[in-house]
């Protein structure tokens, strides 16, 4: 955004990129007035010099304006001060008088052109010290003010010589003053050497950036041929992965199938075992079981059926047996008419038959091998010992 600030009568309208103020304007109110977004603002003001030359084109006393430059300068240097980062000074004198007449997008371009370059930053600088001097062209319009209000009275001989006292002092600071303004331009040249040095330097630096920039456009077009082939083999490797995958999966299914096989072979093996192990016992408790038959009857028939009789009634009145469980469990029995515990003591034991729910034969059996080898009926065996000892019949035990 841009604020021009001049002391001419005629004004253009203020546009989107432009607004036009005089001297007597608020600077303040201005800066205030302009939205934060389009700041900084570029303010272009007319310096002294050119303030009194447009002032005496017009034919006004210059000596009663001089209050009002003196004002708005100090009101300028202030908004500087206070707004450094957001307010840029430009003086109009270095603008060309096509640009002051033509506001259009290409006088804004040549302004920020102009804001940037050294010449500017140092023409500012001379204004500052135009407007910080002030104090000199302070007294001189007094001086001037005084010779204007007694042009046409006679001026006594004393105020005469110190009039030229006066002139003498003010054209020895004046002499200060151009030595002053000389060295600021003989710096201001010096920096422009060293401004076309660094503008050399940055040429240089661009072209070395140019061939880098060729050189990473030619390596990225490598890099891109090198990511296009790993792509390539991304893929081909992901296509195998999925094989390798689908591979893997098969191996689980038959790595679970073979465990599952071979713990289905492992139980079978303890089940045949343990099936063998009962089988062995079965046969030794019936072989042993059968020579002691052989031998009871081999020493008298009246005594063996005595020592039947004996164990038939043993059982009986042990209370163990149940006679209805074991008919409902085996009805061939009951179609016989046969005695339950008779049928038990002479056949059932022998068949792996059981006396009662809670009392398993073929396991009595497995459980005590000592029974087995002893030959003895496992039932008569559980209620002369077993019971007393706690033997186990299943997986419970029987109860007193």
């Amino acid at each position: 955004m841009f604020v021009s600030i001049s002391n001419a009568k005629s004004r253009p309208e203020n546009s989107d990129q432009v607004i036009y103020a005089s001297f007597n304007s608020d600077l303040e109110e201005i800066y205030k007035s302009i939205n934060a977004q389009l700041r900084p603002i570029t303010i272009i003001y007319d310096p002294p010099v050119r303030a009194v030359g447009l002032q005496l084109q017009t034919n006004a006393q210059v000596i009663d304006s001089l209050p009002l430059f003196e004002s708005f300068y100090e009101k300028l240097l202030v908004l500087k001060l206070k707004y450094t980062d957001d307010v840029i000074l430009v003086s109009s004198d270095i603008l060309s008088d096509d640009l002051k007449r033509n506001v259009d997008s290409e006088y804004v371009n040549c302004i920020e052109q102009i804001v940037h370059t050294t010449v500017a930053c140092h023409m500012m600088l001379y204004a500052f010290y135009l407007v910080s001097n002030n104090e000199i062209l302070n007294r001189l319009n007094k001086k001037l003010s005084y010779c204007t209000k007694y042009f046409d009275q006679p001026i006594p001989s004393e105020k005469i010589t110190s009039f030229i006292t006066e002139n003498n002092k003010l054209k020895s600071d004046n002499k200060a003053l151009l030595e002053q303004i000389n060295s600021l331009k003989e710096n201001i040249k010096n920096l422009e050497s060293k401004c076309d040095l660094l503008v050399k330097d940055n040429d240089l630096l661009v072209e070395s950036l140019h061939q880098s920039q060729e050189k990473y456009e030619i390596l990225l077009k490598d890099n891109k041929n090198v990511l296009s082939k790993l792509e390539t083999k991304r893929k081909k490797l992901s296509a195998r992965d999925k094989e390798n995958q689908e591979i893997i999966k098969s191996l689980h299914f038959a790595q679970e199938m073979c465990e599952v096989q071979a713990e289905q072979a492992l139980k079978r093996d303890n089940e045949f075992r343990k099936y063998k192990d009962e089988i062995k016992l079965r046969l030794l408790w019936l072989t042993t079981s059968v020579q002691n038959t052989k031998n009871n009857f081999r020493s008298s028939s009246r005594s063996f059926r005595k020592l039947v009789r004996k164990e038939i009634e043993e059982i009986e009145k042990s209370g163990l047996f149940d006679k209805e469980f074991y008919l409902n469990s085996y009805t061939d029995v009951a179609q016989k008419n046969i005695e339950p515990i008779l049928h038990y003591f002479l056949y059932g034991v022998y068949e792996g038959r059981d006396p009662s729910a809670s009392f398993n034969t073929l396991s009595y059996l497995s459980l005590h091998e000592d029974v087995a080898q002893a030959g003895i009926n496992p039932f008569i065996h559980f209620i002369r010992h077993g019971r007393i000892e706690n033997r186990k019949t299943t997986s419970s035990k029987l109860k007193n």
